[in-house]
């Protein structure tokens, strides 16, 4: 029997090299995209840090912004203690001429104390 050479037609040869070919893009493609998932992930942690950082600088300038605040005066409010690595303040929020509590309440959002531990590089 006789072929006819106008049937058309792939080798199993040619259908080998097809798919390794197509497995190869595939795999680029999909190396691509894990990597880019990845740097995604990193940024977003980035970003997450970052607004977290941000958020803690605007609480602590607001409150340094208002040490020494005392609207009668009396409180006595102000620069407990400052050295190199912590600050100490009073402020009366409450308009009760106390930061201490010793009026009987807890004011201890009235005494605010930043400190930096340089071992750690944290700031409590």
């Amino acid at each position: 029997m006789i072929r006819n050479m106008s049937e058309k037609g792939f080798t199993l040869v040619e259908l080998l090299i097809a798919m390794v070919v197509s497995l190869v893009v595939l795999g680029a493609i999909s190396s691509t995209f894990i990597i880019q998932n990845k740097t995604y992930d990193l940024q977003a942690h980035v970003i997450e840090m970052q607004e977290n950082a941000r958020g803690a600088m605007q609480m602590m300038a607001m409150e340094l912004v208002m040490a020494g605040y005392d609207s009668t005066g009396n409180a006595g409010a102000g620069i407990v203690e400052a050295d190199s690595d912590s600050i100490r303040f009073t402020m009366d929020l409450d308009d009760d001429e106390y930061t201490d509590g010793t009026d009987g309440t807890t004011d201890s959002n009235e005494d605010v104390t930043y400190a930096l531990d340089t071992t750690e590089n944290q700031l409590t």
